[in-house]
């Protein structure tokens, strides 16, 4: 828990209270799986910015090990496509889709 009030003041920092991440991963063969969940309850208006509405959102991540130094990857972040903020006036970005290879030496 976050202590969102100003000591000296007593008024509300803008700061959510919790705010976190849970994950759950399995390695099947060559693939590992993985499922991330990111939260953040509502941060309380303050004398700089206005109530944030808090969020969940789900990400996807998946890897193959192609050979001992080969791996390719991929993930989806923001599955359902939920509209956020971080910050008032900041939005977080739409669903993302991403993708690569990784070579290790």
């Amino acid at each position: 828990m976050l202590d969102s009030k100003n000591a000296d003041t007593g008024l509300w920092t803008g700061r959510a209270r919790y705010s976190g991440s849970t994950s759950l991963s399995a390695q099947v063969g060559r693939w590992e799986l993985a499922g991330r969940v990111r939260y953040r309850t509502r941060s309380d208006p303050s004398a700089f910015s206005p109530e944030v509405e808090g969020f969940a959102t789900l990400d996807l991540l998946a890897s193959y090990e192609l050979s001992d130094r080969l791996e390719l990857y991929g993930r989806i972040v923001n599955v359902a496509d939920e509209d956020y903020q971080l910050t008032y006036g900041a939005n977080a970005p739409d669903r993302g889709v991403f993708a690569g290879l990784r070579l290790r030496s």
